[in-house]
Formats: C-alpha cells, sequence, structure tokens
C-alpha cells in the first residue's frame, strides 16, 4: 500500500516540482577603486573567478560567493594583489543571458607584496556587476 501511495505522490507532484539549486563557477574582469586607511585611493583592476552555490528561482538568485584571482594596483608603489572574497550575492537572470548581481563580502582579503615589504588588507567590500552566459541551460 506505501508503494501506491509513493507512485501516487510521485505522479501528482512530478510537473509541480522543480530544482532550485544554484552551483555556478565563473570567471570575469574586474575594475574598481580601493580606499587605503589612510585615505588614499587607489584604482585596481584584473582578472578574477570563483564559484557561486545558492538558490535560483523564476530568475531571482541568491547565495554565498567565493571570489580569487590576480589584480594590479595603482599605488604607490605599484602592487599585484591577490583577493580572496567571501560573502553573499544577491541577482536576478533575465530570459536573454544577461544577469544583474551585488556581492557584499563580509570576509575581503588583499595580499600583496611590493618590493621588499608585505602588505594585507582585511575587510569588507561590495561588488556591484552584469553577467552574459553563453550556456543557456
Amino acid at each position: 500500500m506505501r508503494t501506491l501511495y509513493l507512485a501516487l505522490a510521485i505522479l501528482i507532484g512530478a510537473p509541480f516540482a522543480h530544482a532550485d539549486l544554484l552551483l555556478e563557477p565563473y570567471a570575469g574582469y574586474y575594475m574598481g577603486e580601493f580606499k587605503e586607511s589612510d585615505g588614499t585611493k587607489a584604482d585596481t583592476s584584473g582578472v578574477g573567478y570563483g564559484a557561486r552555490i545558492g538558490i535560483q528561482h523564476l530568475g531571482l538568485m541568491a547565495g554565498i560567493d567565493y571570489m580569487t584571482g590576480q589584480m594590479d594596483g595603482d599605488f604607490n608603489p605599484k602592487r599585484d594583489l591577490v583577493p580572496s572574497d567571501l560573502g553573499i550575492f544577491v541577482g536576478y537572470e533575465f530570459p536573454i543571458m544577461l544577469r544583474l548581481y551585488g556581492i557584499y563580502s563580509f570576509q575581503s582579503e588583499m595580499d600583496s607584496e611590493a618590493g621588499n615589504t608585505s602588505w594585507d588588507y582585511e575587510g569588507t567590500a561590495v561588488r556591484l556587476g552584469v553577467g552574459f552566459t553563453f550556456l543557456p541551460m
């Protein structure tokens, strides 16, 4: 009898079932502005890659984001930066393979070595982005 109930539940519920799990690796080009603790500002740009895990339903998405990569900082002296950001994201995917998203990184770190000195940053970050997908599946 349990098998009959299970079969009925599957047949009745199958048209309404859907997977909302979002597993998304990504790579991209980043550019922005970095403000040091002494108030000086520097432009940064570079390549970043990472992954997102979360939920997606009717275009809306939310979850956890991790990003790392290689960036150049227009500091004095010039520094190469290695970011490591962990945060939460929200976004929307339009039907035309275009995405808008915002990320609040509650654990943001950047490491750098310039000459004989080492430089580290820890704090928070906010990122806004536009994404394109080439695989609409």
